[in-house]
């Protein structure tokens, strides 16, 4: 999937037909393979055969871009590599070089290889769609145990159905202090070292309060094709000073810059691809030894409130996107399916939500 290019076109009604020009999503450009192919993922494709995988679009169209993922937008295919650079002038092209993404399974080759293949145009449709991954309620396992793989290539990219979370209430006692978290929507990182964002702390109540708002005091919960895995807090230990309590107006946020290197260690983004983020903080001190009444207890994205500034209620976990890794984007090699196979595959069942293949 990595080697898909999207371009999406958006309706223009004045002109009554799709904009001349679209904005890009390119797989290969983004996961540093426009001039290499993927190793290990050849695969021969017999006669009547097809290879079939579902995926996140999103893993491509990320950040800004996911917002042309709408019903109606156009969108044009393709999957390889770009197309050599040839001198117009020049009376015999020179022939392409590798890597192909298409070549003849016979010796000698009796076929010119491909470097990009391209499908016909398609138009989004309005049907609810599927969202990678399912935070249904499941055990959680924690960042050192992090060993359980998918099994196949397909079950790995698989998308599911996401639960939807209980409606937000607001606070029955709107003079009351309460606090609310929400968190970046989307963060892009080139490897597990470079995971951050921010996650703001929000005072969903009429009355100031005071808090200890540091990273530390933050765990993770991240969804993965492999499962979940729990990244507790940094320490429980720590001594909170006076200087680290402060006051939060009725309505006032702040914000907590996150790297989930130092919670999640060296387990939890080791393969490249998509992760949902959601962070939970633990308000131990109540700061008494200074004169203070601050707030306690456990605040997580899904409490009750209205939220202020740019931020919104359902900003309620983080889409991460990461980009290389140790380990292998794919648990197993591709395999081959009938193409009659292929075909019912690629319909939904009618009481499932479709998904992008």
């Amino acid at each position: 999937m990595r080697l898909l290019r999207f371009e999406v076109r958006r309706w223009d009604a004045k002109k009554g037909q799709y904009a001349s020009k679209g904005e890009v999503c390119d797989g290969p450009q983004v996961f540093g393979l426009s001039e290499r192919a993927p190793f290990g993922r050849e695969l021969v494709l017999e006669p009547g055969h097809s290879y079939v995988e579902a995926f996140d679009p999103r893993l491509l169209c990320f950040g800004k871009q996911a917002a042309l993922l709408e019903p109606g937008m156009s969108v044009a295919a393709t999957y390889g590599f770009a197309p050599q650079a040839q001198v117009p002038w020049r009376k015999v092209q020179a022939p392409e070089e590798p890597p192909f993404v298409a070549d003849t399974a016979r010796g000698p080759r009796d076929l010119s290889p491909i470097k990009r293949l391209a499908a016909e145009a398609f138009v989004l449709s309005d049907a609810p769609p599927a969202v990678f991954p399912a935070l249904a309620e499941r055990p959680a396992r924690s960042a050192a145990d992090a060993d359980a793989r998918p099994s196949s290539a397909e079950a790995a990219s698989r998308t599911a159905p996401l639960v939807k979370p209980s409606p937000y209430q607001t606070p029955k006692d709107g003079l009351a202090a309460a606090m609310s978290l929400t968190t970046d929507r989307f963060a892009d990182a080139s490897s597990w070292r470079d995971v951050a964002f921010e996650v703001e702390a929000h005072n969903v109540g009429a009355r100031p309060l005071w808090a200890a708002l540091r990273a530390r005091q933050l765990s993770f919960m991240v969804h993965s094709v492999s499962g979940e895995i729990y990244c507790p807090r940094v320490s429980q230990d720590h001594h909170i000073p006076r200087d680290m309590f402060e006051e939060l107006q009725g309505g006032r946020h702040r914000h907590i810059g996150v790297t989930l290197s130092e919670p999640c260690g060296g387990s939890a983004f080791l393969r490249p691809g998509l992760y949902v983020v959601v962070p939970t903080l633990h308000a131990d001190d109540n700061g008494a030894e200074y004169g203070i009444s601050a707030l306690t207890g456990t605040v997580t994205t899904r409490d009750p409130g209205a939220v202020g500034g740019t931020h919104l209620v359902d900003d309620d976990a983080t889409l991460v996107r990461v980009r290389s890794g140790p380990q292998s984007f794919y648990t197993e090699a591709p395999r081959a399916i009938p193409t009659d196979e292929a075909q019912a595959s690629s319909v939904p069942e009618p009481t499932s939500n479709p998904v992008t293949r």
